[in-house]
């Protein structure tokens, strides 16, 4: 009985694909109107050229024809539509026509027809290549009592980039993305990835950059008997300053006040910029090393005084 019941299951399984498949045979044997999407295929692209903008990828259709053959046509032939740009090195509407689509001979296909785009925009440019700077997009805030010495530097400092000629020429430079730095009481080095704000089109010689900045403590030392100088005094004019020298205390990063040895310390009145008739007491400017600034000096000012210089006449003989 076992053995009866699998023999009959399988005749019924037999019978019933037979007769999917004479349904499908009636059914794909009918006409049927399709609409569905093929490949765009572009070719003659010439070397050194390349897309400003990328083309679609494919093109929707619409035809009228027999259920079997358009199966085979779209899924086992490949269908598709062609367009050939040899000799086009420009921008320029490539309108569609239905002859460029593929149709293998013999195949019962009718009212074929480009449903969308009906023009395609192709937009192409010769291939550069150039090399550009590379900016850390980087906000570092030190730590009180420390302090940034020097910019913020990438390795490399540049890189080459590749792509359209008309994309390219737009490049200033490149930037890393946006970091922030809080609070720091040492150097950094980290590696950050570059925006390509541009265009997808162009081609970085590598995506990340290494990024330094060095952070040093703060420290300070004293100077003493500092001289007062005078700049910009008119011919003719004669100034007293009291006290000449003042003693003063500089704060920096240490390889800043090392550089007070080549570059010592000036404290500075400059009679164009600030002397006024009516003041007497005035606080000298600080000029030194970058990053080094006047923490103290005393005393804080200074009394300064201007007179004209008396000429004698000549005597009359």
């Amino acid at each position: 009985m076992k053995g009866f019941a699998s023999v009959e299951n399988r005749v019924k399984v037999a019978l019933l694909f037979l007769a999917i498949l004479l349904w499908f045979f009636v059914v794909s044997n009918q006409n049927y109107e399709a609409d569905f999407s093929v490949p765009l295929v572009i070719r003659g692209l010439e070397a050194g050229y390349l897309f400003v903008e990328d083309p679609p990828q494919s093109v929707d259709i619409a035809c009228r024809g027999r259920g079997r053959d358009l199966l085979v046509w779209r899924h086992l032939l490949g269908a598709h539509l062609e367009v050939n740009i040899s000799g086009f090195s420009t921008k320029q509407d490539f309108p569609l026509v239905p002859q460029m689509i593929t149709v293998p001979a013999g195949f019962s296909v009718q009212n074929l027809r480009i449903a969308w785009p009906e023009t395609l925009r192709l937009y192409i440019d010769r291939l550069a290549e150039t090399r550009v700077p590379v900016r850390a997009d980087c906000e570092i805030i030190p730590d009180v009592g420390f302090v940034q010495v020097g910019p913020t530097l990438c390795e490399p400092d540049s890189i080459s980039i590749r792509g359209p000629q008309i994309l390219i020429q737009q490049v200033d430079e490149l930037v890393t993305r946006h970091r922030r730095f809080l609070y720091l009481d040492e150097s950094i080095e980290t590696r950050l990835s570059l925006r390509n704000v541009f265009s997808s089109k162009i081609l970085l010689e590598v995506q990340n950059v290494l990024v330094r900045a060095t952070i040093e403590a703060l420290e300070q030392i004293r100077r003493d008997s500092v001289a007062v100088e005078v700049r910009n005094l008119p011919q003719g004019m004669l100034c007293v300053i009291s006290p000449t020298h003042a003693d003063v205390v500089l704060e920096g990063p240490k390889s800043s006040l090392a550089a007070l040895d080549s570059l010592p310390p000036r404290l500075v009145l400059d009679y164009e910029a600030d002397w006024r008739k009516e003041q007497s007491n005035y606080f000298p400017a600080f000029e030194g090393p970058p990053l080094v600034r006047l923490a103290a000096v005393d005393p804080p000012e200074v009394s300064w005084a201007i007179q004209e210089v008396a000429t004698q006449k000549p005597k009359r003989r």
